[in-house]
């Protein structure tokens, strides 16, 4: 399951490294289990593409995406915070020269 899952991935790797020619594809998640798979994905797309592409792996596991969610809920709930806060502070420096 892994291994086919892992064939459709390349598959839309190498039309992305035709399209739009990164130098470096990161890897997340449960792709991180296949230990060899990086280094001869990073080959192949390297002769497919006529230059170097660098393909490693962010190192979080299975958990990545569930990081990845936190992070973003924390950065909007601090973005959330701190944009109420300036709002409420110009409401006070409008309010208060009555």
């Amino acid at each position: 399951e892994l291994a086919a899952s892992a064939d459709y991935l390349e598959i839309g790797l190498r039309n992305l490294v035709r399209l739009l020619g990164p130098e470096r594809i990161l890897i997340q998640g449960i792709f991180e289990c296949l230990v060899e798979w990086p280094k001869q994905l990073a080959e192949r797309l390297s002769a497919l593409a006529g230059a170097e592409v660098l393909v490693s792996t962010g190192g979080l596991g299975e958990y990545s995406g569930a990081i990845g969610a936190a992070m973003l809920a924390r950065d909007r709930l601090a973005h959330a915070y701190f944009h109420r806060t300036a709002l409420l502070r110009l409401g006070e420096q409008v309010g208060g020269g009555r």
